[in-house]
């Protein structure tokens, strides 16, 4: 499939709008990505800022529409990045969630202890970077990074847990940002709000995500249902 070309931020947010949601990478559904219509100024052709850091827009766009709460970004399609628009964020939640709160489905469901450990220490300490919640929590010590990798994507997957900016390491010697942006997490609804992220719990997960399916097979005329369940599951 052929989308608009994404020249600027507002391309994107607007793009996003439109369909619901667009992945950040190539995935299986050939031409549906920002990698794959986007500019080439705003992919990998980096700018110098007068501090002397390089910046690829297409990455600095991901905190930017974060903080002004313009789009939901996280790991949300089969455990990689997308953006999500607000408008379609209750749905995806919604199904997603099953008609369980995370309280719910620890006391419930079995529940990796980690992920628990994980959203305890969120709630305790309000938006953290991931390395501070991996090395606050004694069984990501233990276990290593790819623990704390799984735990974080699975709760970005339930959306429990979402993206809230990227900070920039600042070297001592210069005072200057450099290097890549450090995710930052809370509790999705902390950030968000109950009233978006519970939006859509009077109707049924599964109607939640029917409505979704047939507004991206309506978007995606391309795109089949296999395709779209395995975009949304």
């Amino acid at each position: 499939m052929q989308l608009p070309l994404i020249e600027n931020l507002d391309d994107l947010i607007e793009l996003t709008d439109e369909i619901g949601l667009l992945p950040f990478f190539e995935n299986h559904i050939t031409g549906f990505s920002v990698e794959e219509n986007i500019s080439e100024d705003n992919w990998w052709q980096g700018n110098t800022t007068d501090g002397g850091r390089i910046i690829w827009p297409a990455w600095e766009w991901k905190g930017e529409v974060l903080r002004e709460k313009k789009l939901v970004y996280g790991k949300f399609t089969n455990g990689k990045a997308c953006f999500i628009s607000i408008k379609w964020w209750p749905y995806i939640c919604n199904f997603r969630r099953d008609g369980y709160d995370f309280d719910s489905r620890f006391d419930e469901l079995v529940v990796p202890m980690c992920d628990h450990a994980a959203m305890d220490f969120l709630g305790k300490n309000g938006p953290c970077l991931s390395k501070q919640i991996k090395y606050g929590l004694t069984a990501f010590d233990r276990k290593g990074q790819n623990t704390f990798d799984n735990s974080i994507t699975r709760l970005q997957m339930q959306t429990y847990v979402t993206p809230v900016d990227f900070i920039y390491p600042v070297s001592k010697k210069s005072g200057l940002e450099y290097g890549w942006g450090v995710a930052k997490y809370d509790i999705a609804d902390n950030y968000w709000g109950k009233r978006l992220c519970r939006g859509r719990y009077k109707e049924e997960p599964a109607e939640s995500y029917e409505k979704f399916k047939k507004h991206l097979l309506k978007m995606l005329p391309e795109c089949n249902e296999k395709d779209i369940k395995r975009l949304l599951k």
